[in-house]
């Protein structure tokens, strides 16, 4: 990841943080909604969030830095 530090911008982080914000927002409001439906209590909802948050963050940061671009997983 040499050029990593060189195309850091404050509109790529912008654009980043905005992008990762609306995909975020669209895949918590369907699993609380399964949680719902499933019965599943806190505990269990706090995993399912933490678990889709952490797999798609983890393959957003592989994908991007492959790609050199910004690629939003949900």
């Amino acid at each position: 990841m040499p050029g990593v530090l060189g195309d850091l911008s404050i509109s790529a982080i912008s654009a980043g943080f905005i992008a990762v914000a609306v995909f975020f927002a669209g895949s918590m409001l369907v699993i609380i909604q399964a949680a719902e439906r499933a019965s599943l209590d806190k505990a269990q909802t706090a995993f399912w969030v933490w678990a889709v948050s952490g797999g798609s963050g983890t393959v957003d940061l592989l994908l991007s830095s492959s790609a050199r671009a910004s690629i939003v997983v949900t």
